[in-house]
């Protein structure tokens, strides 16, 4: 049995339709799935979406920063700093999100 980790519906909210998403957490591909589920309630009339990430267990940061490219079109999204390194270790740079601008 598996169960879904994204899922989504639309909701009739004060007279606005809103996408509601859930993210079960960050696996692999899963900002693919979030893509397309967005995508699919807008098609279906959505104004806006809610990402509801409670219960989200964490996962891969890379695919947290692909889920917020979604959202946020551009600009670092993840950025580290500190006063030293581990020596052999270089701090990563800022990660940003790819343009991913909507083309609708």
């Amino acid at each position: 049995m598996s169960i879904p980790q994204v899922t989504g519906h639309l909701e009739h909210v004060h007279g606005v339709n809103v996408g509601y998403v859930r993210l079960a957490g960050f696996f692999p591909g899963a900002h693919g799935e979030l893509r397309q589920e967005v995508e699919r309630l807008y098609q279906q009339g959505a104004q806006g979406i809610v990402l509801d990430l409670r219960g989200n267990g964490g996962g891969l940061l890379t695919e947290a920063v692909l889920v917020s490219s979604i959202f946020v079109p551009d600009g670092v999204i993840v950025s580290t700093h500190g006063a030293r390194s581990a020596p052999g270790r270089s701090t990563p740079p800022a990660m940003r999100c790819p343009d991913t601008r909507w083309s609708s």
